[in-house]
């Protein structure tokens, strides 16, 4: 029986010359031919006939890949397969699989135990919509803001008319900069892009940019963890 599986998946993933070298080798159970082709930030597309000549490839800055295509197939049993991994915020995982039931479960198996073992631990964090975070962050922070300032009072004077208004023109003023979680989305996605991407080739120099930028998560994640209790510190202080 001929079976196939055609799938695009939105997963952040690290992918290693060691992740590389397992998927071969179980490929190469089933199929007689394995090539790749890696598409570059120089706008070039390179081929590779194995993979020992991918791993060679240095991946340096300028040509760092951007995207990795495997392909496949075998005459007997008849099988194709293509697994497309690429940096990109939505179906950055492309797989087609097709041929006999046997050959294609193996393969499939092989596969799925990959992509579980490149889910990165920021795995969530590279996911999080920013700009919807970025707008929740500020209708919080002025919800905050209304409600510590109406909370508490009683039938309005003169003075508390005059404060009232005062707070309708801050909150006019605040609604008028609506573009302000769009700056904030902005910056934040860039950040986000650049230190929990969608994907990562740790392949040749690719492996020490990823060491490197392992560091900077550290440094990001600490420092939130710091913010976010000294936050909580400071407002229980307040609150006594």
């Amino acid at each position: 029986m001929r079976v196939r599986r055609q799938e695009s998946l939105t997963q952040p993933f690290v992918l290693t010359s060691n992740d590389l070298n397992k998927l071969y080798a179980n490929f190469q159970k089933w199929l007689n031919k394995i090539s790749f082709e890696i598409s570059s930030k120089d706008s070039l597309k390179r081929e590779f006939s194995t993979l020992e000549d991918l791993l060679s490839f240095e991946n340096p800055p300028q040509k760092e890949i951007r995207s990795l295509l495997l392909s496949g197939f075998s005459h007997d049993p008849e099988t194709s397969i293509i697994i497309i991994f690429e940096i990109a915020s939505e179906r950055n995982i492309l797989i087609s699989i097709e041929g006999e039931e046997d050959a294609v479960m193996a393969i499939n198996n092989s596969l799925e135990e990959c992509l579980s073992g490149i889910k990165p631990w920021y795995y969530l964090l590279a996911r999080i919509n920013i700009y919807i975070a970025s707008y929740i962050i500020v209708g919080t922070t002025i919800a905050t803001f209304i409600i510590r300032s109406i909370t508490g009072r009683s039938a309005p004077s003169i003075s508390q008319v005059s404060e009232l208004r005062s707070l309708l023109t801050g909150l006019s003023i605040g609604l008028s900069l609506a573009l302000g979680p769009l700056v904030l989305g902005y910056v934040l996605n860039k950040i986000q892009q650049n230190v929990f991407p969608m994907g990562c080739f740790s392949i040749g120099q690719g492996a020490k940019r990823h060491k490197d930028k392992e560091i900077i998560r550290t440094v990001v994640i600490l420092g939130f963890f710091i913010s976010l209790i000294s936050g909580i510190i400071i407002t229980l202080i307040f609150a006594i």
